[in-house]
């Protein structure tokens, strides 16, 4: 099983702390804020990761997306093995801990990008861009 404590890198930064597959807990770094010199600061990797949860035009998309955050995150924290990012993000088919996982991951992506969720069908996702662009040329019900 992974350790958390001794997979910690020499920059690791306070933040989050989400069970994972392993049942442990890990931290992921939170968002630097105005006014706050302790929050996370990453690299040039980790806008385009944002742009991607925030333009995701699907449910797919966007888990998709998040996924791609939370192993960067991770591994901004963590020095893990592919076998290990396995371990640590492959939960059970049909466990009760999927669900609470897929909440957790939902709700970090959200605090990192710090944008609105726009409701598409049953579930909630990101308004990509393209579905704003078209929604600017729909004719709105009072118009027809």
């Amino acid at each position: 099983m992974v350790d958390e404590l001794s997979k910690r890198r020499h920059n690791f930064q306070p933040g989050r702390k989400l069970r994972l597959a392993n049942g442990q807990l890990w931290v992921f770094p939170t968002p630097r804020t105005p006014g706050d010199p302790t929050g996370f600061q990453a690299d040039a990797e980790y806008r385009p990761l944002l742009n991607a949860v925030r333009e995701a035009d699907s449910d797919a998309e966007r888990a998709m997306a998040e996924l791609a955050l939370v192993v960067f995150l991770l591994s901004w924290n963590y020095e893990l093995s592919p076998s290990e990012y396995q371990e640590l993000l492959s939960f059970p088919p049909g466990s009760p801990a999927v669900e609470e996982w897929r909440g957790n991951l939902s709700e970090l992506a959200f605090a990192h990008i710090g944008g609105p969720l726009i409701a598409k069908g049953p579930g909630m996702a990101y308004q990509g861009w393209f579905s704003r662009l078209l929604a600017r040329f729909r004719p709105s019900p009072t118009d027809q």
